[in-house]
């Protein structure tokens, strides 16, 4: 994770994996650079646009998995959204 954080040259890094097993943190460098504090898997960090890949990665698996399906309307998933019963799944990534 040390090499990770330096190679992809953030300041930290914060793994956090909870599996019935138990759960597993691991900690690098600090919360920003020139300062001693180390990261908290509390922490709230601004992830901005690498949500619509990691949301798009496990939406093809749901449907590859026979969870959803593309053309399932989005109002099936998420209430309130205006015109969710005419948008389907697939149109969501145009």
């Amino acid at each position: 994770m040390d090499r990770a954080a330096k190679k992809l040259m953030v300041p930290g890094a914060v793994v956090l994996l909870r599996t019935p097993q138990g759960t597993f943190r691991a900690i690098t460098g600090t919360t920003q650079r020139g300062t001693a504090e180390p990261p908290d898997s509390g922490d709230r960090l601004r992830i901005a646009s690498d949500t619509k890949t990691m949301t798009a990665a496990l939406i093809t698996l749901l449907a590859q998995d026979g969870e959803l399906g593309l053309s399932d309307p989005v109002s099936a998933y998420v209430a309130g959204v205006p015109g969710g019963g005419n948008i389907t799944i697939a149109d969501c990534r145009r």
